[in-house]
């Protein structure tokens, strides 16, 4: 995870899920990690996702679960 930043959660540890809904223009553009499971639904945009060593296009509809390996998510116009 070198260079992968740890980042903190504004979460309720008293609650069994927390949900946050981010547009495309709010992606945390950092490589980063945190303890915490992460499900990602993608709505409507496309682009990269790079988690651990993996690096895959990702499209609308597309759903990803994440553990703590570091990631990163760029959005990617079409024709870009």
């Amino acid at each position: 995870m070198k260079n992968a930043k740890l980042i903190g959660r504004h979460i309720d540890y008293n609650s069994t899920i927390s949900a946050q809904d981010y547009c495309a223009s709010n992606f945390l553009k950092i490589w980063h990690y945190h303890p915490e499971l992460e499900l990602d639904i993608i709505h409507s945009i496309t682009g990269i996702r790079f988690v651990g060593d993996h690096i895959e296009n990702f499209m609308p509809d597309d759903t990803v679960l994440l553990d703590i390996l570091p990631s990163f998510i760029k959005r990617v116009l079409p024709n870009s």
